[in-house]
């Protein structure tokens, strides 16, 4: 009578300091904002409070070899005398898969605390779990936002082993705070992916419309100034020729207004709107000074193909600034575009035969130089779309940038 009565007392004695420690636990848990950084200390009070030989924070993955459901150790306490498991189960080697035990994997996925003796279960579950040294088992869920999440294992290695039923609530309270700081931190995880993606959103669209504005609105300014200026010489003796050129500038101005809203609108460029790829590339030709000694030719080779808008319009704006940059800065007399649709590729060449320049030189002042500037925004245009490319260029032997596209 008396030892069932001290047994009774010592019981409910243990089940007071295991509380005991659930309360510092779940409070520890709450103050952290990493649980990974106090999960160990975590494990080692629960472990110790409830007798246990080894416990450990068990995640549910998949595993990579087999494509199955499975579970891998995040983190695990063990006694002194008890072999760890965590050294031989580093990347998934040894994970147990859960079909070994169906039955326990429907319990747990519906919140039910397990309880068993590693002798009573089937193979090949019980030669598993007797390899790595346990007697008994009491296993939590862990669930997190409504998910079986994974679970927090208290093992049982020693023969003197006796389970107290009372003691599963106080188990599950704990591992309540444990899901509830997991559920706390991933939720912060996904606000903050959510914006670093809005973030690099934003800079993509700055990006695209800092390439959109000077590709569309900065170049036909360009060439509007560029006629403005050779009319501005003929006014008065060549008033015919300068009406005419005059005539020119105004529709420039016309379809400038159109393209920066289209931009706007995150549109089609407006010569991609009732031709193909090919004419719109020409049209740039027809837009050069009438004056200009710049003779300019355009080639087609192949037959063309339908391409995604978004390859077309960038492979469109590409031409269009190596052609502002011949007209700007080649002091070229001749420049030959060339559009070649192959089985293998397409392929854009602008070729001039002007001044050239320092390739190297040029490219690194590219984020700081205006001038360069279109050099970059033709190299993050054919980025967008894998395409290659390449600039050739030496100083007095003209240049050729060619971009080609799987």
């Amino acid at each position: 009578m008396r030892q069932a009565q001290h047994a009774l007392l010592q019981a409910a004695q243990d089940r007071t300091e295991l509380l005991k420690t659930v309360t510092t636990v779940a409070n520890q848990l709450l103050r952290s904002t990493d649980y990974t950084a106090v999960i160990a200390d975590v494990l080692q009070s629960l472990g110790e409070a409830a007798n246990a030989d080894r416990c450990g924070l068990v995640q549910n993955v998949t595993d990579p070899q087999s494509g199955r459901a499975a579970v891998q150790i995040h983190t695990e306490w063990c006694r002194a005398d008890i072999q760890a498991l965590i050294a031989h189960t580093p990347n998934l080697e040894s994970a147990l898969l859960w079909e070994y035990f169906p039955d326990f994997n429907e319990k747990l996925a519906q919140g039910e605390v397990v309880h068993f003796f590693v002798n009573e279960l089937p193979e090949p579950a019980r030669q598993l779990l007797r390899a790595q040294g346990n007697i008994a088992m009491t296993i939590v869920p862990i669930m997190v936002q409504g998910e079986f999440w994974g679970v927090f294992g208290f093992d049982y290695c020693q023969e003197s082993y006796l389970y107290d039923e009372a003691n599963t609530p106080i188990f599950a309270i704990a591992v309540d705070s444990i899901a509830a700081v997991i559920e706390r931190q991933t939720q912060v995880q996904a606000i903050r992916e959510a914006e670093r993606n809005q973030q690099a959103a934003i800079v993509e669209e700055r990006n695209r419309m800092a390439r959109e504005i000077h590709d569309t609105v900065a170049q036909a300014l360009t060439g509007i100034v560029v006629h403005l200026e050779s009319t501005e010489h003929i006014l008065t003796t060549q008033p015919e020729t300068a009406r005419r050129r005059l005539d020119l500038v105004r529709q420039l101005a016309r379809e400038t207004l159109i393209e920066a809203r289209q931009s706007i609108q995150a549109l089609r460029p407006q010569a991609l709107v009732s031709q193909q790829l090919p004419a719109a590339i020409a049209t740039l030709i027809e837009h050069l000074p009438q004056d200009s000694l710049l003779a300019a030719e355009f080639s087609l080779h192949g037959a063309p193909c339908l391409l995604p808008s978004m390859t077309e319009t960038n492979l469109l704006r590409i031409a269009q600034e190596a052609l502002a940059n011949v007209v700007k800065h080649a002091q070229a007399s001749r420049v030959q575009i060339s559009l070649t649709y192959e089985a293998e590729e397409i392929c854009l060449s602008v070729q001039d035969n002007g001044q050239g320049f320092d390739l190297d030189s040029i490219t690194g002042r590219a984020t700081s130089d205006s001038a360069c500037f279109g050099l970059l925004i033709m190299q993050e245009r054919a980025e967008m779309f894998a395409g290659q490319l390449t600039i050739r260029s030496d100083v007095g032997q003209g240049t050729t940038v060619r971009v080609t596209i799987p």
